[in-house]
Parts: C-alpha cells; structure tokens; sequence
C-alpha cells in the first residue's frame, strides 16, 4: 500500500514538469513570433510557469527529505512567487491602465517592496500567507475579466479565453489551499495545463498567429459592449 508520502512527492513532481515544460514551450511560441512584445501571453505566463516550476521544486527539497522544512526555506518559495507574479501584474497595467502608464514602473515596483518586506519580516508562515495570497488573488479578478471579456465578445480568437478562465478559477483554488500540498499541487497542475492548451490552442486554424494582448482601448471596448449586451438581455 502506498503511503501518503510518495503521493505528496509525485504530485509535487507532476506539477515541476508540467510546469516547467509548458512554460518553456510558451516562451518558444514567443521567441518564434516575428514581432514581439515583454506583455504578450506567450510570454508572461511562459515566465509565470516556469517560476512556479522552480517554486515548486524548491517544494520538493523537504518533502524529499533532502532539506529540512524551515522558515527561510518557506521564504525562498515567497520570493520566487513574486518572480511570477510581477509580469502578469505588469500587464494588467498595460491593458486596464494605461492611462497612468508613466508609473507603472512604481506600481510594480511599490507591490514587489510590499511582497519583499512582508516575507522579510513575518515571523511565521502564516503572516506571510494573509498578508501575500490575498495580492494574489486580487490580480486574479483582472485577469478573469480580461478574458471574460475576449470570451463574449470573440476577440483574441487566437486563444481560447474560456479554457483560461476555467484554468485561472482553478488556480485560485490552489491559492487558498497553499498549505494543503495535494489540492494545491492537483489544481496547479490542472490550472497549468489548461493555460498551456488555451495558449497553444491546438484547435486554431493557424496556430502560428501571435497571441499578443489586445490593447487597452479595445479590451475597454469590449468591456462596454459585453456590459451592454448583458443588460440589453
């Protein structure tokens, strides 16, 4: 009979090459387009994976037994979250907000100080999840409504908006649950290759065309025309 153990360990795995294969394969598609842009998808959630890959290895370290499960070992794994979060925070900014472009630089940089001083100085595990988790779920809500948005009204066909949505709620799951290794590691797991599909999205006619982010103007657009049609109904 297996113990619970070698399921922690194979579903952390799982989630380290699952991870790590589908955002080397993101930045790939993006290295491959002919014009290219830091806020295209490809690329910021081909960044976003990989760093949940080294997050998730860093995981590994002591449920393997190779390492201790201490504080500044919880620490690193914040850090390297950060190294996620950042590109997609960088994008919101540049679809929902561009008004305000000239700082965005302090937008960022302000939410990595934050992040910073929290893991810092929280004298345990859990000050750092109230205080971080909470950012991550925040920037989920944009995220979500991006591609609501591109879902209804049809745009961005090269991706497949529904798939992202259905992955991103499904991630969330994986946020709230950060201390439960299985929930987190099944629904990162899951969440992750929905992301990798939806991106790829094997089904389009012509899986070469770029999957560049729309730019503010027509998501704010879309956003008007989606609230409209559903109060129209």
């Amino acid at each position: 009979m297996q113990t619970p153990h070698y399921w922690y360990v194979l579903a952390v795995a799982a989630v380290v090459l699952v991870s790590l294969m589908s955002g080397m394969y993101l930045v790939l598609l993006w290295k491959r387009q002919p014009h290219r842009l830091f806020s295209d998808l490809p690329l910021v959630f081909g960044v976003t994976f990989v760093a949940q890959a080294i997050n998730s290895a860093v995981r590994l370290l002591p449920i393997l037994g190779l390492l201790p499960m201490f504080l500044f070992l919880f620490k690193i794994r914040a850090m390297i979250i950060l190294g996620s979060l950042l590109p997609v925070v960088a994008m919101l900014l540049h679809i929902w907000l561009p008004s305000i472009k000239r700082h965005h630089g302090r937008i960022v940089i302000g939410i990595a100080l934050y992040w910073v001083a929290v893991v810092a100085l929280a004298p345990d595990e859990p000050t750092v999840l109230s205080l971080c988790v909470p950012l991550l779920l925040v920037a989920d809500v944009p995220l979500i409504a991006t591609f609501v948005v591109t879902w209804r009204t049809h745009r961005l066909k090269e991706v497949r908006s529904d798939l992202m949505i259905l992955s991103l709620l499904i991630g969330s799951i994986g946020q709230v649950a950060a201390t439960n290794v299985m929930v987190n590691s099944l629904s990162t797991m899951v969440g992750t290759v929905l992301a990798a599909l939806a991106l790829i999205n094997p089904w389009h006619e012509d899986s070469r065309v770029s999957t560049r982010v729309e730019s503010a103007g027509e998501i704010a657009t879309s956003s008007l025309v989606c609230w409209e049609c559903a109060h129209d109904g």
